[in-house]
């Protein structure tokens, strides 16, 4: 059963005209905005019957079902490292996004005219077909597809003005991308395999070496939000009980685990975003990379907002670290 966002009015978003929708199809999120309202910001999850190819749940409550449900129903997040991996589970999803709206006249007829769609500059020209091909299938629109770097930068300028040279980072859930800006404009930049499903897969991994305790991504999601932590930003150190399954015995268990575990496994990690940077630090002109660390470093995405991951390239870089107030949004927001 197809439910209304509780995001925004239908009624209201009816009156007022709409001349473009953005939307950010990311790994773990979609958001949509109609008229500068997000409409739409859940999980890119879709729950499919296996047998008849019916849609059983999508977004927060799909992404409900990940790890509890029959041999007969499969979760699917069909966008993995901002690409489409599953193309009808893709549609699938699409389609019970939009149809949710559908039932307002005004905003039908905007999904028929006009669709921006935010994507990793890296895509090849046929996963950038494949990815414009179903949302055209879906929402039979003009659609546009935009790097996210370039809608971030924007997104972030609605809320603060940037300065013109500048160097920005965005931690998706599966992608890290940072560019560096002049007068609006990209100069250079670098796409990461990496994001906040590393962090909540390494999660899972410790506590199965460390703890011999199996958990689901869910409980392993809540734990990174918890007590994650990339430098130790809270005293006492916090902690959190996890009630899993022992790989030993196979029966529930419960462990206590405190935020130094998070620690490491997490610094290794942003080590690895660090690097990427210093690697195009190396591939930008001097001057552009002088001045833009001198007005510090800019984050947004949702994977910024890990505890001392800012405080962490603070000190690895030597230079202020602003995270956008608004980092969830701000590629849908610049679309």
């Amino acid at each position: 059963m197809l439910r209304l966002s509780p995001f925004v009015s239908l009624s209201r978003a009816a009156s007022t005209s709409v001349s473009t929708v953005g939307l950010d199809f990311g790994s773990n999120s979609t958001r949509l905005l109609v008229n500068n309202k997000l409409v739409f910001a859940e999980p890119t999850c879709v729950a499919i019957h296996k047998h008849t190819g019916a849609v059983v749940a999508f977004g927060t409550n799909a992404f409900a079902m990940l790890g509890k449900t029959p041999p007969a129903i499969e979760v699917v997040m069909p966008v993995r490292r901002g690409r489409v991996v599953q193309k009808d589970a893709a549609q699938n999803f699409l389609t019970c996004v939009f149809q949710t709206f559908s039932k307002t006249h005004v905003l039908n007829q905007v999904f028929r005219k006009h669709v921006k769609v935010g994507i990793p500059f890296l895509l090849t020209d046929a996963e950038r077909a494949d990815l414009k091909q179903v949302v055209q299938n879906v929402a039979a629109a003009n659609v546009v597809l935009e790097t996210k770097a370039e809608a971030a930068w924007r997104g972030w300028q609605k809320s603060m003005q940037l300065p013109s040279i500048l160097l920005l980072i965005d931690i998706g859930g599966a992608t890290t991308e940072a560019s560096f800006f002049a007068a609006g404009e990209v100069v250079t930049r670098k796409f990461m395999n990496i994001g906040g499903d590393d962090f909540t897969k390494g999660l899972m991994q410790n506590l199965r070496k460390q703890h011999h305790c199996e958990i689901g991504w869910q409980t392993a999601e809540r734990m990174k939000k918890q007590i994650g932590e990339v430098l130790p930003t809270y005293q006492p150190r916090r902690q959190v009980m996890i009630r899993g399954r022992d790989v030993l015995s196979s029966l529930p268990t419960t462990i206590c685990v405190n935020s130094e575990e998070s620690q490491t496994l997490f610094t290794e990690l942003t080590q690895r975003i660090l690097v990427g940077v210093q690697e195009l630090c190396e591939d930008t002109p001097a001057e552009i990379v002088t001045e833009a660390l001198e007005h510090g470093v800019f984050l947004t995405g949702g994977g910024s907002v890990l505890a001392g991951l800012a405080e962490f390239f603070g000190q690895q870089l030597r230079t202020q670290v602003a995270t956008s107030p608004s980092p969830f949004e701000d590629v849908v927001k610049g679309l």
